[in-house]
């Protein structure tokens, strides 16, 4: 990821935050879910259908399982414990 964007990306969802927590606003919970899924170094996310078909991953998953986003998506997630 282009890491001017993720900087600026990472200052919107703090800013917005702060902005919750101290005026009552609501929160934009896509916009929130897309900095964490893009910016989260520790965490491997994956986001599946009901029939645990995986849509998207971060680039933590990727890095951890040693697959690609090409590689991975649309395949059932037992792969990865196979």
């Amino acid at each position: 990821m282009d890491t001017e964007k993720s900087n600026r990306d990472k200052y919107f969802v703090d800013k917005l935050s702060d902005r919750h927590y101290q005026d009552n606003l609501p929160i934009n919970t896509s916009l929130l879910f897309k900095a964490l899924l893009e910016n989260s170094k520790m965490a491997a996310i994956f986001i599946m259908d009901e029939q645990v078909t995986i849509l998207r991953t971060n680039p933590c998953a990727l890095r951890n399982f040693g697959y690609s986003e090409e590689d991975i998506a649309g395949k059932n997630f037992s792969l990865l414990f196979t």
